[in-house]
């Protein structure tokens, strides 16, 4: 054992083998996690900013979709609430209450698909 100096000292500055194990992790995390606080601080949207950013991506994209070779190009929200992939089959699931029926953009898709269509009723 060391002397009662050396124990002392140890003891008031600590083991720094152990504080460079234990407190390098807590420390970088703390760190990290303050990182993104601050980040967050100083990168939030103004009021409608996003709403503004998701106008505009539509409005684009509305422009390129308008332009493709395509007879019928349906919005991902107007024809089902599921994609699947199942046995290298894509599989369009649409879940309804008893009763429901299916919208008119819902039903034209289904009846292009067929059978890849599947309506859940619950």
């Amino acid at each position: 054992m060391g002397s009662a100096g050396a124990f002392a000292r140890n003891k008031k500055y600590g083991n720094p083998m152990k504080n460079k194990i234990t407190a390098k992790k807590a420390n970088t995390s703390e760190k990290a996690r303050l990182g993104a606080i601050a980040s967050h601080k100083n990168n939030r949207m103004k009021k409608g900013q996003a709403s503004r950013m998701g106008k505009n991506s539509r409005k684009f994209e509305n422009k390129i979709a308008s332009k493709l070779p395509y007879d019928i190009i349906f919005l991902p929200n107007e024809i089902c609430d599921r994609v699947a992939i199942f046995n290298n089959k894509v599989l369009f699931i649409e879940i309804k209450r008893e009763g429901e029926k299916l919208r008119p953009k819902q039903q034209q898709f289904k009846d292009l698909v067929g059978d890849d269509y599947i309506v859940v009723r619950k």
